[in-house]
């Protein structure tokens, strides 16, 4: 009967390698944390802007406070779309990308 080592690169070698996994799961665990809030600081601009525009509709009347609310509320949606935009191409290109991608294909050559 053929016994395998309980440590075949030795036992310094079993800590070194299991401290470094160790040390890259809590390093996951609090950049995906990090990385979540984000997400706080969008509801924090979403209720800053839409202070200015309450704001702003405070300090008009009658049909001028419709319109600021109508605008305001269309810019403020077009912004987030902005900034949500940004963050999916960002997530794309850097986080997505960078895992897979391995820079072997075809040189890009220009037409002009």
């Amino acid at each position: 009967m053929h016994h395998q080592k309980l440590f075949p690169d030795g036992f310094g070698g079993f800590l070194i390698e299991g401290f470094f996994e160790l040390f890259e799961a809590i390093l996951s665990y609090v950049t995906n944390t990090l990385s979540f809030l984000r997400v706080g600081g969008f509801i924090l601009s979403h209720a800053g802007m839409m202070l200015v525009v309450a704001t702003l509709m405070k300090m008009t009347s009658g049909v001028g406070s419709i319109v600021v609310l109508i605008l305001g509320n269309l810019f403020v949606m077009g912004l987030e779309g902005l900034i949500v935009g940004i963050q999916v191409l960002r997530l794309e290109f850097y986080e997505m990308f960078s895992r897979f991608f391995e820079g072997d294909g075809n040189i890009f050559n220009p037409l002009f």
